[in-house]
């Protein structure tokens, strides 16, 4: 994580507060590969937040 991520974070996370339906997760392992942000609404409705681009952490690589 770095710090622009930690700063959207803290912005989404002040956004949504008062939202009890909405839940927040960072750094997620999805598939195998590591989602930046996740935003649920009610457990189902799922965002996937890509934060830096295109450049993904495989669970492949952090293993070896």
């Amino acid at each position: 994580t770095n710090d622009f991520e930690n700063r959207l974070f803290r912005l989404a996370s002040e956004a949504f507060h008062e939202i009890p339906t909405v839940t927040l997760e960072t750094n997620v392992f999805i598939d195998g590969f590591e989602a930046d942000m996740i935003i649920r609404r009610d457990g189902r409705r799922t965002i996937n937040l890509e934060l830096d681009g295109i450049h993904h952490k495989s669970a492949k690589t952090l293993i070896s």
